[in-house]
């Protein structure tokens, strides 16, 4: 019973950490460029970039390979 409880955690802190590093490289790369390569895609493209497309390449690509190892 412990044992699973700790496949989970550990599972469960890798996806996180993913999330978490991915989203944090995309928001850096945003950061770097210029004002005008900002303006030209507009802030709401950027942020739903990082807050919902993260998670669901997160959730649709990485999750399921965990499961299959």
């Amino acid at each position: 019973m412990i044992n699973i409880i700790f496949v989970h955690y550990i599972k469960n802190k890798l996806i996180y950490d993913t999330r978490v590093e991915i989203s944090t490289k995309l928001l850096e790369t945003y950061l770097s460029q210029s004002y005008e390569k900002y303006t030209r895609k507009g802030s709401h493209v950027l942020i739903n970039n990082i807050l919902r497309e993260v998670p669901h390449v997160v959730d649709g690509v990485f999750t399921p390979l965990l499961i299959i190892l």
